[in-house]
Parts: structure tokens; C-alpha cells; sequence
């Protein structure tokens, strides 16, 4: 999925000349500040990013569902969780050009 992902990013900037990208949280448990991610953010030398990403359920979820649906708890739980990954990883600092919004 990550892999999908990160090649449509690719394709935007590098074919149809894309200004930005909106991204959900996590991409099979992996989030905006693992590795990978990073990785095709720095190529692409672009405003990349959603401030207020669409969050999707995160590997695990049913072990702390708290019997409620995923779009009740992880709507807010996910946005933190991908947004604090970036700004441990440093993502936040390494790439300027990242416009939240």
C-alpha cells in the first residue's frame, strides 16, 4: 500500500506537474515521518502535505476499539499520531517547503 502510494506522489510531481498532495495518516501502520515517506517528500522539492490529514484506522485498532467504530476515536487519535511521527522525525524541520494546511 505505502509503495502504491508513494509512487502515485511520484507520478503527480513528475508527470502531471502537481503543486501539492494530500495524504491520509498512515499507509499500512506506516506514517508520514517513517523512513520511506521522507524520502519521496525530499524528491519531490515540493509543497506536499495536508495539515489536517484524513485519518484511517491504524494496524491494530482492534485491540483498543473500545468497542466504537474507527472514525469515532481515530479521526482525532490518527491526525496526532502522524503529525507527532513527523515532528519527531524531524520531517517538519528537514523540509521547509511542506505547507500544512
Amino acid at each position: 500500500m505505502l509503495n502504491a502510494a508513494l509512487s502515485e506522489i511520484g507520478f503527480a510531481f513528475d508527470q502531471l506537474g502537481a503543486d501539492g498532495v494530500v495524504m491520509v495518516t498512515n499507509y499500512g501502520g506506516n506514517y508520514l515521518g517513517q523512513r520511506q515517506v521522507r524520502t519521496s517528500i525530499r524528491r519531490t522539492r515540493q509543497t506536499v502535505g495536508d495539515g489536517f490529514p484524513p485519518s484511517t484506522i491504524p494496524a491494530g485498532y482492534d485491540c483498543v476499539a473500545c468497542g466504537r467504530p474507527g472514525p469515532v476515536i481515530e479521526f482525532t487519535f490518527d491526525t496526532c499520531r502522524t503529525v507527532a511521527d513527523m515532528l519527531y522525525a524531524g520531517v517538519l524541520n528537514r523540509h521547509k517547503n511542506i505547507s500544512l494546511f
